[in-house]
């Protein structure tokens, strides 16, 4: 699959390619898209952030019902 992209956008992935390349400096498009995709989601994924904090609470000990969760978060993510 081909798709044509801005130089703009272009030199923008070419700059996240060398700030990763420490990781892999081999990564391929698809490996950079995949990254950069996985971390979006990390970031504003209301699933996943919850996830993240049930994680949290466990290696803290904490008691799930500590946990708050908006009902907003919730409705939103059932949603999808």
């Amino acid at each position: 699959m081909s798709h044509s992209i801005s130089n703009s956008l272009e030199e923008k992935l070419q700059r996240i390619k060398l700030l990763w390349s420490h990781v892999d400096p081999n990564m391929s498009r698809e490996d950079l898209l995949d990254r950069m995709a996985e971390i979006t989601l990390d970031r504003i994924d209301p699933v996943r952030k919850l996830q993240r904090a049930k994680e949290r609470a466990h290696r803290l000990r904490v008691p799930a019902l500590t946990i708050r969760v908006r009902q907003n978060d919730l409705n939103k993510s059932s949603r999808l």
